[in-house]
């Protein structure tokens, strides 16, 4: 496919997430009647969070966010740039390939080669799946084939109604075409570059998360981000390493996991040399903890986002309006969060120092230790900012609390020492 093509794709994705489409379903191949709905519905609050199963075939290389309690499941396949995204109830599938540009939608019961709970399970299906490039081919065939400005809006609601109990933050309906090749393609980018060989230092995997599809997604990010001055995983493979990635995904919050991550690469890797620029350089260090905990902007890892967001604005890479977005929305979100943030966040700080220390990275880690050290015994500063009095304002605020909280400490912020 040419690159013009490629780009132009994309940028009809945009338009189409903006305006919606309204025309019609492009060219089909009707088995079923279009109108059928026996998808189940799925209303989306924010104290309904179902907490995904994660699988990864490591011989296919295809990943697998599952959610068990709407039978809603994402096939991932970065070996040949193409994705399903499937309603175990309905046997409905979307199917996208990259390379052409297009996508297509195959209605339950055309094919017997689609994924459908009432006659195989899911455990069965991942042991033997069908790769997406053959249901994208049979969906070319047999089912209803578009592009971008030619998805209709009762589309965009099957779909829709697959992402939206895999991440409550997709169920956008105007939004769903281009969330779907939004993840799909950020996912392959990361284990086709600095995440390769990812199947091969990981194994297999079955795994039940403790966060979303957009949790995860932010996780490849962060640990894409961390391997980056690796070059890729491969290093990993030629020395036999493997990493669990059932525990990072259920290490709590974005400090512990690079915890992890430093205590089993230190014996095997120069980390001061690899990786000691990034952490030492306070943006970075937080840009990358808050990936590794999955970008989640509530509770004690949306603590670490708002922390994060502060730091780039005092670094000058935010604007002030992007700042408060995020202090009003950390502050008045209504998702229950019963941990005690200030003292998980010392806790975390105390723990990640420590290991530092154990593994005798201190000198390697010089600016970070004295970071960590400074968060925890209140002497933080951040570019003539006293964070650790910005950070007692904010976990202070009983949430969910009120929007204007968000402009006491912009007010903190700009109180230059």
């Amino acid at each position: 496919m040419k690159l013009t093509y490629f780009v132009a794709f994309f940028v009809a994705i945009a338009t189409v997430a903006s305006h919606g489409n309204k025309r019609g379903w492009g060219k089909h191949h009707p088995k079923k009647d279009i109108d059928d709905d026996s998808s189940g519905s799925f209303e989306s609050t924010k104290n309904d969070l179902d907490r995904l199963s994660y699988y990864v075939n490591a011989h296919l290389g295809l990943h697998f966010p599952y959610s068990r309690k709407h039978q809603k499941v994402a096939v991932l396949d970065h070996r040949h740039n193409t994705s399903v995204f499937y309603d175990g109830l309905s046997g409905d599938a979307f199917a996208f390939s990259y390379e052409e540009g297009i996508g297509v939608y195959i209605p339950g019961g055309v094919s017997d080669k689609t994924w459908n709970i009432k006659e195989t399970s899911f455990e069965k299906y991942f042991k033997n799946p069908v790769l997406p490039k053959e249901i994208f081919s049979i969906g070319q065939k047999q089912g209803y084939q578009f592009d971008p400005q030619l998805i209709s809006d009762e589309m965009s609601e099957k779909l829709s109604g697959i992402l939206t109990p895999l991440s409550i933050d997709y169920s956008s309906r105007c939004e769903a075409l281009a969330t779907a090749l939004h993840i799909s393609k950020i996912t392959s980018d990361k284990l086709k570059t600095s995440l390769s060989s990812f199947e091969s230092v990981m194994g297999d995997v079955s795994t039940q998360n403790r966060g979303d599809f957009k949790w995860l997604i932010g996780i490849y990010q962060g640990l894409g981000e961390f391997f980056a001055p690796f070059g890729s995983m491969e290093i990993l493979k030629e020395k036999k390493l493997h990493l669990d990635f059932a525990k990072i995904l259920n290490e709590d919050g974005g400090i512990s996991v690079l915890g992890y991550l430093l205590e089993t690469l230190a014996p095997h890797f120069d980390l001061g040399k690899l990786i000691g620029e990034q952490m030492n350089s306070e943006p970075q260090f937080f840009v990358i903890i808050n990936k590794l905990g999955g970008e989640v902007d509530y509770c004690s890892d949306g603590l670490v986002y708002v922390l994060t967001e502060i730091t780039i604005y005092n670094y000058g890479e935010t604007s002030k309006e992007n700042l408060v977005t995020v202090l009003r929305k950390f502050f008045t979100d209504t998702r229950v969060c019963n941990e005690n943030l200030e003292q998980k966040w010392l806790s975390s700080i105390k723990t990640l120092l420590e290991t530092i220390q154990k593994l005798k990275l201190e000198n390697s880690f010089k600016d970070l230790s004295k970071l960590l050290k400074d968060i925890g015994e209140g002497k933080w500063q951040q570019n003539c900012v006293n964070m650790s009095e910005v950070f007692g304002k904010i976990v202070k605020v009983e949430l969910p609390g009120k929007a204007d909280s968000a402009n006491e400490i912009i007010e903190l912020l700009e109180k230059k020492n």
